[in-house]
Parts: C-alpha cells; structure tokens; sequence
C-alpha cells in the first residue's frame, strides 16, 4: 500500500496541466487531501468538481480511512472548497509556514 495517491488534472479543450489532486499518509494514519490548481483555472469550480470525484475514488479502495484536509487561515477559496465536499472546520493550527485550519470530513 502507498502512503500517497495523486491524479493529474488536465484541460479538456487543450490537454494542459491545470494542477493536481493528491492523498498523502500521515503519521497518525489519516489521510490528507490536497490539491492545487495553476492560477488560470482558479474560480471555475475545478477545485471542487477534483475534490469530490478525488473522495468517490479514494473512496472506493480505501472506505475506512480518516480523511482530513487543511488550508491556510487566509485561503477563504479553499475553505468554501472543502466545505462543498463535506469537510468541516475543525481546529487553528501553526506550523513552520504559519497558521493553518484543519478540516475534517463527514465522520472522520
């Protein structure tokens, strides 16, 4: 078993990057989801449209796993992202790179 899973996101019209989805194991054993989309692609709905297929997918091989996410405290896009794909907030955190908010998903 991997202690990442990752999709590629591409353009349908022109076969471009546009960014990636990703599950990364962690040391508690939860899964974080993540995702990042080139600038262009931000406001479209691409984000959550990744997200939501990301979690049916993972999903499937992975029923029973703890899902969570986090988002930087100024990121409001990616909060609203998480919270159409059934996160909810949970606790302010800080680490090396600043304060940060964790999202847990449905039951996890």
């Amino acid at each position: 078993s991997s202690d990442r899973v990752a999709w590629g996101l591409f353009d349908k019209a022109n076969d471009v990057y546009a960014g990636h989805v990703f599950f990364t194991h962690d040391e508690t054993d939860r899964w974080e989801l993540g995702f990042m989309l080139r600038q262009f692609y931000w406001g479209n709905g691409l984000a959550t449209e990744a997200a939501a297929a990301a979690l049916v997918l993972f999903g499937r091989t992975h029923p029973d796993a703890s899902v969570f996410a986090t988002a930087d405290v100024p990121n409001f896009a990616s909060h609203r992202v998480l919270g159409k794909v059934g996160f909810s907030q949970g606790l302010e955190k800080s680490d090396a790179f600043g304060p940060y908010l964790e999202f847990i998903l449905g039951n996890s």
